[in-house]
């Protein structure tokens, strides 16, 4: 394994490195997107959960002032699919119905806080989706959606076996009900009730708002609003623990893909500054500690391609199969899975897919465009030990593509 390497670090080296990070432009676009307060932070909201509730009852009403009429419903309801299509919660009528839109909604609107109550229990439903909606054999013709959003607290007192107590009770005979689990990514565990579907708020990053503000007709006032709230959702938020006067709890909800690659490249490039400070820290500060730590387990060996670089392991990757393509134009997405077999990755992601939707998490993959034919396809990121394998399969291929560790 090979480590960055902070003892032989000479006082030249870190006056040099300085210099460089304050003149790199990286570094520039990041205090442009971590130092400048957006709006939520200026009103005090970025984590406050309601406004987050009213965020999205807005962009899913379709008759609000954002222009996308019943867009984000769709995309939501994909979503839904994407990530509960393993519980089975849907008639396949209905899923088909969805993924092809092949049902038509007319209007959707949208409550917080709405009240509920059962014989056994009190509560406010966080967010509450209504839609009028035309189903091809009218069995269907209303469609809500129930979301419990958590930010910061966890569920209690059975909060979503309460909500869909209450709203399955109500519900008409055309009307279906689908529920929600809205947490941060960091939450991995689902609802107790097994009926709602566990959603992120990178999950609505990279399926619905990333989409929305991609938009070509978006207004300029709606992008405006989109970008101010993607921003809020990645700048990192600190509070102390109930309890506690020391353990900071620290939130990111969500970060947007170009600030990936411009975090991915900021570490890349500064990586060996970050751990001198770091290690400067240590001494004193368990945080930094823990930082070290964790570091010291990661594999930071980089590569050449034919020479080019220095590439770490996952975009190594990237560089080899988009570098194939270059040489090799005629060959399809399919060609392309043969000469880079799944198992190669070693796990269930695969080393290329091919469309998005035999993909859970598009964090876990890099989007390229094949040079030829400009069809989208995807390159696993997700590289631990088995990049030997990798490795190896390329410098044995006899393709005219030779990895090198630097």
């Amino acid at each position: 394994m090979n480590e960055p390497q902070v003892e032989s670090y000479t006082y030249e080296g870190i006056v040099n490195d300085i210099i460089a990070f304050n003149n790199d432009q990286i570094v520039q676009r990041l205090r442009n997107i971590y130092y400048n307060q957006n709006l939520p932070e200026i009103f005090a909201v970025s984590r406050r959960e309601l406004s987050h509730s009213s965020f999205l009852a807005w962009l899913f009403t379709s008759s609000a002032n954002h222009g996308f009429g019943v867009l984000p419903l769709n995309l939501l309801l994909e979503l839904f699919i994407l990530k509960g299509r393993h519980k089975g919660l849907l008639s396949d009528k209905l899923t088909n119905a969805i993924i092809t839109r092949s049902f038509h909604i007319s209007e959707c609107s949208a409550v917080t806080e709405e009240s509920v109550t059962t014989k056994k229990a009190k509560g406010r439903a966080d967010i509450v989706l209504t839609c009028n909606v035309d189903f091809p054999d009218q069995s269907l013709d209303k469609l809500k959606i129930v979301i419990e959003n958590k930010v910061y607290s966890d569920e209690h007192s059975s909060q979503t076996q309460t909500y869909f107590e209450y709203y399955e009770s109500i519900r008409s005979k055309n009307e279906s009900v689908l529920y929600v689990f809205l947490t941060p990514p960091t939450v991995t565990s689902g609802a107790e009730c097994e009926q709602f579907v566990h959603i992120t708020y990178q999950d609505l990053l990279d399926h619905i708002f990333e989409p929305l503000r991609r938009q070509p007709d978006i207004n300029q006032r709606t992008k405006f609003i989109l970008d101010e709230y993607i921003n809020s959702l990645s700048i990192p938020s600190h509070t102390v623990e109930e309890n506690s006067s020391t353990h900071i709890q620290t939130s990111i909800l969500a970060i947007g893909m170009e600030e990936k690659e411009l975090l991915q490249s900021f570490w890349e490039k500064h990586n060996r500054l970050i751990i001198a400070a770091l290690n400067a820290m240590s001494g004193d500060n368990d945080e930094a500690k823990k930082l070290i730590n964790n570091l010291s387990k990661k594999d930071f060996t980089k590569y050449k391609v034919n020479g080019e670089g220095p590439y770490y392991k996952r975009r190594m990757v990237e560089a080899v199969v988009n570098l194939y393509l270059k040489e090799h134009q005629d060959s399809s997405l399919d060609d392309l899975k043969s000469v880079f077999p799944d198992e190669l990755q070693g796990g269930s992601l695969g080393v290329i897919r091919t469309t998005e939707d035999t993909i859970k998490d598009k964090t876990r993959y890099f989007e390229s465009i094949h040079p030829k034919t400009n069809v989208k396809f995807f390159i696993s990121n997700q590289w631990g030990p088995n990049i030997e394998n990798f490795v190896n399969h390329v410098n044995t291929l006899n393709i005219g593509i030779h990895i090198e560790k630097c």
